[in-house]
């Protein structure tokens, strides 16, 4: 085996990982607000904007409250670069068939740590796009999810 191939915990066609993980955290213990960036390569957060984003993060999400209130938006990106090369038409649904992949870990996880996630598809991809800091072009945004605490019943 290859010891520079680094694998995931999502399945990935040709284990090229063209996702991204853009997590804007506003309320969470321990961090600091801001647009992040998570480096799986080294399991640490990069920050990429530590100015107040919520009024554009609230504005792309067609103004639903979750957007507003949530303490985690985690926007997941697809680098279609990653996958062009080999998969040529292809590619867009190979990103999609993992954004959902990922989406299904984070559900998973979210609920093990009793937090509420919410996957979101109704949202405007250039305002998030542009919070982030992709192009829209060669790395786009796929998904959304917001996660907060759970409601008391």
């Amino acid at each position: 085996r290859d010891p520079t191939l680094f694998f995931r915990s999502v399945p990935s066609s040709g284990a090229l990982y063209p996702l991204e993980i853009y997590p804007i955290i506003f309320n969470v213990e321990g961090i600091a607000p801001g647009v992040y960036h998570y480096d799986a390569l080294h399991h640490r957060l990069n920050l990429i904007r530590d100015d107040d984003v919520r009024a554009a993060v609230f504005q792309g999400g067609l103004s639903q409250e979750m957007f507003r209130t949530a303490p985690l938006v985690l926007v997941i990106t697809g680098l279609f670069p990653r996958v062009q090369f080999k998969y040529v038409d292809r590619s867009y649904r190979y990103i999609m068939l993992e954004a959902g992949h990922l989406g299904q870990n984070l559900y998973l996880t979210a609920t093990a740590l009793d937090l509420a996630p919410c996957g979101v598809g109704a949202y405007f991809d250039d305002d998030f796009n542009r919070v982030i800091g992709v192009d829209g072009q060669q790395e786009m945004t796929v998904y959304i999810m917001c996660i907060g605490a759970r409601q008391a019943a």
